[in-house]
């Protein structure tokens, strides 16, 4: 810690090599990378961004029920070294209402994951959300309700196929750019039956919109043989597949 030296800062003792310098101070935060040879280095300066914070609530999906004691972490999407922190607050966690803060969290884009605070003793029938937002410094951004899919599949029952494949999801990428396009569909399946097409990009499932949020879909087409669910694509709506 640094007191009253007019932004000026010095660090001695430091073996050689490459560093990653964060700051934060009362006017904002910021980071870069230091390459530390022998004898007197200098960092250079060292830009800061306003602070900011985002504040949420988690919710179960289907209900809108408030979810406590579940985490949000925010990874950001760009190359910048203050992204790639993960900050780590008690404020992160959601109270008994499913209210959090996220306190200085990275700019730009940036993608939210909402996981069980104790990954070792998660609720055994709630998934998470993953879904991704743009933070501007200084510009507080309220993300409201963040819905958690209720788990259909359990342990004891078998999972339905409903004849068809997507392009693969990444969890951790820009959810806006996670299109969930279909790739392949089985001969004789549901999803041939339901005239589902290869090439069709789906838009929601059971009326829950998947655009920029595919989490939803990725969850509940994870169900027990027997379930239907009711596909939109961008051409064709209300598309009823059973699973088998």
């Amino acid at each position: 810690m640094f007191l009253r030296t007019r932004g000026e800062w010095s660090i001695a003792g430091l073996p050689v090599g490459r560093y990653q310098v964060r700051i934060k101070a009362s006017q904002g935060a910021g980071a870069v990378e230091a390459e530390v040879g022998a004898g007197r280095n200098d960092a250079g300066d060292v830009p800061l961004d306003d602070l900011t914070q985002l504040v949420g609530r988690a919710v179960r999906l289907e209900t809108g029920e408030p979810l406590a004691d579940f985490r949000v972490v925010a990874t950001a999407l760009d190359a910048q070294p203050r992204s790639r922190c993960v900050h780590d607050d008690a404020r992160n966690v959601s109270d008994a209402s499913g209210r959090l803060l996220i306190s200085d969290p990275p700019t730009g884009r940036v993608t939210l994951h909402v996981i069980p605070n104790n990954l070792h003793a998660r609720p055994p029938d709630l998934t998470e959300a993953h879904l991704s937002v743009t933070v501007n410094p200084g510009a507080p951004l309220d993300l409201g309700d963040l819905g958690v899919p209720t788990r259909r599949l359990s342990p004891d029952q078998q999972a339905a196929s409903f004849g068809f494949r997507r392009v693969r999801w990444d969890h951790v990428a820009d959810q806006a750019d996670q299109v969930a396009r279909v790739i392949r569909v089985e001969t004789g399946g549901a999803a041939a039956a339901a005239a589902l097409e290869v090439g069709d990009v789906i838009t929601t499932i059971d009326g829950y919109d998947v655009v920029g949020r595919r989490y939803i879909l990725q969850y509940l087409l994870v169900a027990p043989v027997g379930t239907s669910v009711v596909l939109d694509t961008e051409h064709a709506p209300g598309l009823v597949l059973v699973g088998r």
